[in-house]
């Protein structure tokens, strides 16, 4: 546990889940998982292209719903990062063309002819 001094009072006040340099605390081994999981199957997709195969699949089929467990290796981080850049251009792409299709659906006051009547 941290101890940090209350500026107020002076005690010490204890953090019970700050863990680093100086706590009396260790992070405990079963708080990392050893396997990186996903249940997009987008995501399964892109990393069976790049080579990289999941571990195993469980499987919940009160949900319907597939998990797929991969081992954490450095290609594995490499490509999500590419695959999460790709998905954040996607998403300000298309961002970007909604914003452009409402401005071109305001609409616009119809122009006046000369004697003030509008164009129909």
């Amino acid at each position: 546990m941290s101890e940090r001094l209350n500026e107020k009072t002076t005690e010490k006040t204890v953090h019970p889940r700050v863990f680093g340099p100086g706590s009396q605390s260790e992070i405990p081994k079963s708080a990392f998982d050893i396997e990186y999981s996903t249940q997009w199957r987008r995501e399964v997709l892109y990393l069976h292209d790049k080579g990289i195969e999941f571990s195993y699949v469980r499987d919940n089929p009160r949900y319907d719903v597939k998990t797929y467990k991969y081992k954490k290796t450095p290609e594995l981080f490499k490509a999500l990062a590419d695959f999460y850049e790709q998905v954040s251009r996607e998403k300000a792409f298309f961002a970007e063309l909604e914003k452009r299709d409402k401005k071109a659906l305001e609409v616009k006051p119809l122009p006046e002819l000369e004697g003030g009547e509008a164009l129909a």
